[in-house]
């Protein structure tokens, strides 16, 4: 049986979705949505190559506004660090 829950975090005062967060039967997801231009950016951070080779290869979504959704199926520890790693860089760029 799979139970969804979904939470909005952000910061500031306006409302951004910093990340999304859905919880699972032995796991949760966490999912990103940057804009395509910042694909060059997020490579740079100290993330994981598996990561970083992730968001080089993902498909851009949207007609007009092109965006990378970053998505964890997260059932490891190590796999935090580069949330913490992504959720720093949206909170300082938007």
């Amino acid at each position: 049986m799979r139970q969804k829950c979904f939470l909005l975090l952000s910061h500031s005062q306006k409302v951004k979705p910093i990340f999304w967060l859905s919880i699972w039967d032995g796991f949760f997801k966490v999912s990103f949505h940057f804009p395509e231009k910042m694909r060059e950016k997020l490579v740079t951070l100290s993330l994981s190559e598996g990561t970083k080779e992730k968001i080089k290869t993902l498909q851009a979504n949207g007609n007009q506004r092109k965006h990378l959704s970053v998505i964890f199926d997260v059932d490891h520890l190590e796999q935090l660090a580069d949330i913490y790693q992504l959720a720093e860089f949206k909170k300082q760029n938007g």
